[in-house]
C-alpha cells in the first residue's frame, strides 16, 4: 500500500465521484501513473459509482483546466461543479471553446502552480482520503 497514490487507493476503496474528483484536481498526472501495472483507469471494476469511469477518461488537461478554477474557489466546491457536469452532460467538457495556445498556457501554469505546492496536495489529499473512510 506504500507505493500507491492517493487515486489508486481511493479508487479500489470505491471512494466517491467528488473525492475522486478532488484528487483529479490536486493531480491531474495521476491518471498516467501506473501502480503495480495498473493505471487508475484500469481500476474501475472495484468503482462504485459509474461517473467515476468517465472522469478517468478525461485528459490531464481537462483537469489542469479546472485546477486554474481553484485559484477563485476551493477543492471542493471546484469538484463539485465537475462532478455535476458528469452529471448532468454525461461528459465533463469545457463549456466555453479556447485555442491550444491558451490550452498549453494554462496547464503550463497549472501543472508548475502544482509543482511549487506538492507537499501541501499531498497533504490535503491524504486528509481527504482518511475522511473518506
Amino acid at each position: 500500500c506504500g507505493n500507491e497514490l492517493a487515486l489508486h487507493m481511493a479508487i479500489e476503496y470505491c471512494a466517491s465521484t467528488e473525492l475522486i474528483c478532488a484528487l483529479l484536481l490536486s493531480f491531474p498526472q495521476s491518471i498516467h501513473i501506473t501502480i503495480n501495472g495498473n493505471f487508475p483507469r484500469d481500476l474501475t471494476s472495484f468503482a462504485s459509482e459509474p461517473l467515476i469511469m468517465i472522469a478517468l477518461e478525461k485528459p490531464v488537461s481537462y483537469w489542469a483546466l479546472n485546477a486554474h478554477r481553484l485559484k477563485s474557489k476551493s477543492l471542493m466546491d471546484v469538484a463539485a461543479d465537475v462532478m455535476n457536469d458528469l452529471e448532468v452532460n454525461g461528459v465533463a467538457t469545457p463549456s466555453n471553446h479556447v485555442g491550444e495556445n491558451f490550452v498549453k498556457k494554462i496547464v503550463t501554469k497549472a501543472l508548475t502552480e502544482m509543482k511549487k505546492g506538492e507537499i501541501q496536495h499531498r497533504k490535503e489529499t491524504i486528509h481527504c482520503v482518511e475522511r473518506s473512510m
